[in-house]
């Protein structure tokens, strides 16, 4: 059984790393290949996307799979078994028998529970309330969140890390966490500044939105956020490790809202009172009421502990395994299927 996983930025690779490493434990996995989107190195908007990931994968320190361009499968007319994806794309079905979504965020719900995920064989779900949006679709099974694996089995869920990134930040002063969605509901150009006002009484660090970080279109962001923040970082790290390192969460449509829920850490919606009703959490509209907010000593932790009860599998470390083990189930039960038609 040979396995493609479907990569166009370098965030991608956090998502399914721990879903990598518990297929490529498996016997009757023979490969898992990365398979890279080249294709958007010929699109003036996206080429800068594809560049960093292949600085990326030439930096991962890994010998048991390799890599290779989507062209090059194309142009042999190489199908694999299963493909592994965050969203659909127009190449996948050509490449793949048997496509499976893996889910990396439950933001822009919109989009996120379209009627695209009907050309899925198999949608891995964080929860109860992603499964109930995309069953009526296509298949699904629920196995929650592997991303935070690591974060339970390497330190505990509320132990503290080892620092991977060189923090510019003051022990004495608490951390925010500015992580913007990009394009039209993107914070930036409205909050810039006044989160930068922020910067005397707290630690600021900048996570852009994969977006942000490489489209041409977002290029003026990219400097304006440059020209005032030290501590930016892009969609190569690890955003757990970041998460772990703050106190509050800014940001505005970004499925880190709900990551930092599973993490129990505070967020601040920024002009999204439609979520911030949803999940009943605070919104700001400007400097005043950010301020208020992030003095506020009766912060709603427990609707922080709902969040990740209603929304999320529970968090043990095993959604990688789960993950893994219904992809090889789901896959044997549909090659038996054909066999008896």
């Amino acid at each position: 059984m040979n396995i493609g996983v479907f990569m166009q930025t370098s965030f991608h690779y956090f998502v399914y790393e721990p879903v990598i490493d518990e297929l490529l434990k498996n016997e009757e996995v023979e490969d898992v290949i990365l398979v890279i989107n080249d294709l958007l190195n010929s699109d003036s908007e996206w080429y800068k996307m594809f560049e960093n990931l292949v600085v990326f994968i030439r930096k991962l320190k890994r010998n048991d799979m390799q890599a290779v361009f989507l062209s090059d499968i194309l142009n042999n007319n190489y199908k694999f078994d299963c493909m592994l994806s965050l969203y659909f794309n127009e190449y996948i079905q050509k490449i793949s028998n048997f496509n499976i979504r893996l889910m990396y965020s439950l933001a822009k719900e919109d989009w996120t529970f379209a009627d695209w995920n009907k050309q899925y064989n198999l949608i891995l779900c964080y929860g109860d309330y992603d499964y109930a949006k995309l069953n009526t679709l296509t298949q699904c099974l629920v196995v929650g969140n592997p991303k935070f694996d690591k974060w339970v089995n390497e330190s505990g869920e509320n132990g503290k890390k080892e620092k991977k990134y060189k923090l510019n930040i003051n022990d004495d002063k608490e951390t925010i966490l500015y992580a913007p969605t990009y394009g039209d509901l993107s914070s930036i150009d409205k909050w810039l500044d006044i989160i930068y006002d922020l910067s005397d009484n707290y630690n600021v660090i900048i996570k852009l939105h994969h977006g942000t970080n490489n489209l041409v279109s977002e290029e003026r962001r990219r400097n304006d956020l440059e020209n005032l923040f030290t501590n930016i970082y892009g969609d190569d790290i690890n955003l757990l490790d970041l998460i772990e390192a703050s106190d509050f969460i800014l940001s505005d449509n970004s499925g880190i809202i709900y990551e930092a829920a599973i993490a129990l850490k505070k967020i601040i919606l920024l002009d999204n009172s439609n979520l911030a009703n949803q999940l009943n959490l605070p919104s700001v509209n400007n400097f005043e009421d950010l301020l208020r907010a992030l003095k506020n000593v009766n912060y709603p932790t427990k609707t922080l502990e709902h969040i990740r009860e209603e929304y999320f599998y529970e968090v043990d470390g095993k959604a990688g395994k789960r993950a893994a083990r219904g992809i090889i189930e789901q896959f044997n039960s549909l090659l038996l299927t054909n066999k008896e038609n």
